[in-house]
């Protein structure tokens, strides 16, 4: 972590001392004493170091049992740290070992200030960092900056002047929610001999209605860092997330209550913007000018995520996914592209099928109207005369790249896969790129031959570009965005 960075975090990654509010059988809540370990990129975990209620089972007399380990489980348990501060686990899971020993397991924590009595988990406000996402804005937060600098010395008498740029804060709504791209700004002033200003890009959702916290991850964060890993051609991180509510009289300016999330897949890295990374990761999106605004893009890719579309629910969940096996992600890649092409054309599928089927009802009764067909033929024609006309992947790979900006046939015909099947004996034989990759994914889906891991990689790269092109058009983007993936060789 940038321990500089403007961006601040509400509770660094550590282990802290903290007092457990454990409920009780009674309705009531007893206070332990015991760590937290709030780290980064993992879910939280705790000890308790009292003795913990409710574990003893009454016998006669003044006897008493218990078996270990004994397990709990809790919604929501909070901790109090001795700094002021809260700590609300989600999911939270305890397990005794003995009467005085016990471990804490949630799947993520919420730091901030306590909650309310209530334990209200709705949230109507979200700050989000991701890897990069500066690169998307489209604008710096200062429009000039003016340096007394005289043949390389520094003019004692001249001034030193920063003019901010208003539009780097910038706001899209809708009748349910606000979006905002900003930067939060750290000054060093007061030093005479230093001097800095610093700026980390953050993004801002503001509900209009409060939400679960599961609503905010589905709706806003896990959309957010799937766009912005498209838009650069490359897995960004979760470098910050906080939810909260805001004051109503500040309308988007302000928090009544923020809560930094600890939990896997969360970096708590915060990062400053500057020109050089900028610079060296490209987006294909420019929230400043493109006509479709970062609003409308993550709502049409939450419609198409529940319209389970195929390419969201395969190539999109490889955006964020580890590295794959050459192999893996080319059948991945294959499999989006084609259910992507079946998704978009259902319509037409449907209206070949009833002209299949009415075709095929006539040739069959005519044939089965001969006599020079026994009852076993006939009975072999009608199982195997398919009711629904035959689609081959080759077919749906060309309908596929024709409907992005060309490039993609081209760049495959070059690839060391296409030049190794040329030659292949099986049909046809005169062979387009559409043509190996069917031959190709028969091979690797049914095991009959394997590929150098290089030349299944190379085609890979290329399907890649172009699922993220098609995606890019699934999500409204233009059509120079899109022929940048499949051409730009720094997109």
């Amino acid at each position: 972590m940038d321990e500089s960075a403007a961006l601040k975090l509400v509770l660094p990654p550590d282990t802290y001392r903290c007092t457990w509010k454990i409920p009780d059988s009674k309705g009531g809540v007893q206070e332990l004493g015991g760590d937290i370990h709030l780290r980064a990129d993992m879910p939280p975990r705790g000890q308790i170091y009292e003795e913990f209620p409710d574990i003893w089972e009454k016998g006669e007399g003044e006897t008493k049992s218990a078996g270990f380990p004994q397990e709990r489980t809790y919604p929501v348990l909070v901790c109090s740290l001795i700094n002021g501060r809260s700590v609300t686990l989600l999911e939270a899971r305890v397990s005794v070992f003995t009467p005085d020993r016990a471990m804490v397991f949630a799947r993520c924590a919420l730091a901030g200030s306590p909650l309310s009595e209530e334990g209200s988990m709705r949230f109507n406000r979200a700050k989000i960092q991701i890897g990069n996402v500066d690169s998307l804005f489209g604008v710096a937060p200062t429009k000039s900056r003016s340096l007394p600098v005289v043949g390389g010395e520094v003019d004692f008498e001249g001034n030193w002047a920063v003019e901010p740029e208003p539009e780097s804060s910038q706001w899209w709504e809708d009748g349910d929610a606000s979006f905002g791209m900003a930067y939060d700004a750290s000054v060093t002033a007061a030093d005479p001999y230093h001097f800095r200003m610093r700026f980390s890009p953050v993004v801002i959702v503001d509900l209009r209605e409060e939400a679960s916290f599961d609503e905010l991850l589905e709706r806003w964060l896990n959309p957010l860092q799937k766009v912005v890993s498209l838009a650069l051609g490359k897995k960004r991180e979760i470098t910050y997330f906080a939810v909260g509510t805001r004051r109503a009289e500040m309308q988007s300016k302000g928090w009544d209550s923020q809560y930094q999330v600890y939990g896997s897949g969360i970096k708590q890295e915060p990062f400053d913007s500057n020109q050089r990374d900028v610079m060296r990761n490209p987006s294909v999106m420019n929230w400043k000018t493109d006509s479709r605004s970062p609003l409308e893009v993550l709502r049409l890719w939450s419609k198409l995520r529940e319209e389970h579309n195929p390419l969201i629910e395969t190539y999109g969940t490889l955006l964020t996914a580890q590295m794959q096996h050459p192999r893996a992600k080319l059948l991945l890649l294959l499999q989006a592209l084609e259910g992507l092409h079946g998704f978009e054309n259902k319509y037409k599928k449907e209206e070949a099928s009833v002209k299949h089927k009415s075709r095929r009802s006539a040739i069959l009764d005519e044939i089965l109207s001969s006599t020079s067909l026994n009852s076993e033929d006939k009975k072999f024609l009608k199982r195997n005369f398919t009711n629904r006309p035959l689609v081959s992947l080759d077919a749906c790979l060309r309908e596929s790249f024709s409907s992005i900006p060309e490039g993609v046939m081209a760049k495959l015909a070059s690839t060391s896969l296409m030049a190794s099947l040329a030659d292949d004996p099986r049909e046809p034989k005169d062979k387009d790129p559409a043509d190996i990759l069917r031959l190709a994914r028969n091979d690797l889906s049914h095991g009959n031959r394997g590929y150098p891991v290089r030349d299944l990689e190379e085609v890979a790269e290329i399907l890649e570009r172009a699922a993220r092109a098609h995606l890019l058009r699934c999500l409204g983007s233009s059509e120079g965005a899109q022929a940048r993936v499949v051409n730009g060789e720094n997109y």
